[in-house]
């Protein structure tokens, strides 16, 4: 089964003619529609195919053993690194730049402007001059501008975090997410956390049965308006779709998956 295959059996639903390429229906965007509805069919349901564990590191410099860092006392006062990581670390202004491992300023400083070798601080942050050189003890953080301690930056795959070391977002988590990081005080001695996620899946050969039929469906809904002008059937494949995506949900429960399906009832009108 292929994305083109999909595609056709949402075409047929809604009685337009078969493709070859998605581009033979750019006039309704179709290879969008197609990529969006798949996408948000894989945050909808913890699909087994898209679960994913992974460890991530805590954004910043956490390897100083082959850089210059310095720490300069101007007005404002800087933090220079002669590797120039500061941007793609994950430093951004209105955050902080946590330190540890240096013989005099071990603390958090406010962020105001960040550039690939340079952190300007806030004007009422002081350093003490200082030049660390090939240091291995020496780390930085890039950090949260207050209430959590860490920020990591979520793997370039993920549509959706569902537990950050074990703790759902249904568990009173001291994690949330804020833009591309994850924000918590969880940190183990390799700077990292465990993470479970939904990642995003587009090799069709993985999809299950249930997931392809959910998809047909539901691409099917979205065409309904664009190609056959018909509420009426678009409002009957969103029912369809809607109890499908239900039969999902109680086939996972029946084989005991520990994790909840589903975060909230927003699955229900999916599909607009």
């Amino acid at each position: 089964m292929t994305d083109i295959d999909i595609c056709n059996l949402a075409l047929g639903k809604v009685s337009a003619a078969k493709i070859v390429a998605l581009a033979d229906k750019d006039d309704i965007s179709l290879t969008f529609l197609y990529a969006q509805a798949r996408d948000e069919l894989l945050q909808l349901h913890h699909w087994a195919f898209a679960l994913k564990r992974t460890r991530v590191s805590a954004a910043g410099l956490l390897n100083c053993s082959a850089k210059t860092i310095t720490f300069n006392n101007l007005n404002p006062d800087t933090i220079t690194d002669s590797g120039e990581g500061f941007v793609t670390a994950g430093f951004e202004a209105g955050d902080k730049v946590t330190i540890e491992g240096s013989g005099s300023n071990n603390t958090s400083y406010g962020i105001k402007i960040v550039a690939a070798g340079t952190l300007t601080l806030e004007t009422h942050e002081e350093v003490i001059a200082e030049t660390l050189e090939n240091d291995t003890d020496l780390k930085l953080y890039a950090t949260p501008a207050h209430i959590y301690s860490f920020k990591y930056a979520r793997p370039s795959d993920c549509l959706d975090v569902i537990a950050v070391e074990e703790i759902t977002i249904n568990d009173q988590p001291n994690w949330s997410i804020e833009g591309d990081y994850i924000v918590t005080d969880e940190i183990d001695s390799d700077d990292q956390i465990t993470i479970e996620y939904i990642k995003q899946v587009t090799d069709t050969t993985k999809f299950s049965k249930l997931f392809i039929a959910c998809l047909t469906l539901k691409l099917a809904a979205e065409l309904a308006m664009p190609i056959a002008n018909d509420k009426v059937l678009k409002d009957f494949l969103l029912k369809e779709f809607s109890d499908m995506l239900l039969n999902s949900f109680v086939t996972n429960v029946t084989r005991s998956n520990p994790d909840e399906a589903f975060k909230d009832s927003s699955w229900v009108s999916a599909g607009h």
